[in-house]
């Protein structure tokens, strides 16, 4: 299963990892799922991740 989430821009994407709120539930990922995060600039609102989308 893969998911996405989008965020307005980069400072507000950094901001939410970086929040007490996210850190505190980072264990429950960490410990029950394999993941990866990217924060990814500059994709416009016309990108589809056709590439991994199923």
């Amino acid at each position: 299963m893969r998911g996405v989430i989008e965020f307005p821009d980069l400072d507000k994407a950094r901001a939410w990892y970086d929040s007490p709120a996210y850190r505190e539930i980072i264990p429950l990922r960490a410990d029950h799922s394999r993941s990866a995060i990217l924060l990814i600039d500059g994709a416009g609102d016309d990108h589809r991740a056709t590439d991994v989308l199923a």
